[in-house]
């Protein structure tokens, strides 16, 4: 076959063609040329700019937050619960000064031999609900992103007895608990965009607390694969606080 160049040829001189690997990968080159094989060009998956953990806006505009370890009697004496505060800064660009708005969302909740750890939030008062009736449950681990106030600490307990009716039990010393953490802070003012600046991460949580009620927490920053960001629209805040 002296001539491959012509991709109407008979098949048996096409096989013939396809029969020497030099000539195969030129005949399939020439007839791509030709028109006669489509290719098909490789699909890059990716998550949208703003999907990865970081944050928008101009960056000397955005908030700044960091993590202590606490624990929380939550006004019911005899119980020590462990826990953890977000403390963010104010919006950098703002005059006067402003308030972050916050959001975490909590994942992965596992650990002390429990399957009922529920991360409490917001004020949440541990007595039997009749005795508070003012000051409501904020339940921060329902895998949702939920808005905080980081005025107070997130801690953790087991679900309230009595069918919601009863106290929050403490879990008990020795005990560790690990789940993933997404935090948002944002709806800050921006000098250089009509943008607001915001700031979104991911951690991988270990909280645990001794036989001495001392609490330990490590934050290490997840994979971008398990990040809690993905589904963060740019600037505007996941949880309606």
């Amino acid at each position: 076959m002296d001539d491959v160049n012509n991709v109407d040829e008979p098949m048996d001189k096409i096989e013939e063609a396809l029969g020497s690997s030099l000539r195969r990968r030129d005949f399939l080159t020439k007839a791509a040329a030709a028109g006669a094989i489509a290719w098909a060009a490789p699909v890059i998956l990716s998550r949208p700019a703003y999907a990865a953990d970081g944050g928008g806006g101009t960056p000397n505009c955005r908030p700044t937050f960091t993590f202590t370890c606490d624990t929380v009697d939550c006004g019911q004496g005899g119980k020590t619960f462990a826990g953890f505060r977000v403390l963010s800064s104010t919006c950098p660009c703002s005059n006067p000064s402003q308030q972050p708005v916050t959001c975490i969302k909590i994942t992965n909740l596992a650990g002390c031999n429990s399957n009922d750890i529920t991360a409490y939030g917001n004020g949440t008062i541990c007595s039997p609900p009749n005795q508070h009736p003012t000051v409501p449950d904020k339940i921060l681990s329902t895998g949702n992103w939920e808005c905080f106030n980081a005025a107070n600490p997130v801690f953790f307990g087991h679900a309230r007895s009595g069918n919601g009716n009863g106290s929050i039990s403490n879990l008990g010393n020795g005990c560790t608990i690990t789940f993933r953490l997404g935090v948002w802070v944002g709806s800050c003012p921006d000098r250089d965009s009509t943008n607001q600046a915001f700031v979104c991460q991911t951690f991988d949580v270990t909280l645990m607390l001794s036989s001495q009620n001392v609490v330990t927490c490590t934050f290490t920053p997840s994979s971008a694969a398990n990040s809690l960001c993905t589904t963060t629209p740019p600037g505007t805040p996941p949880c309606t606080c």
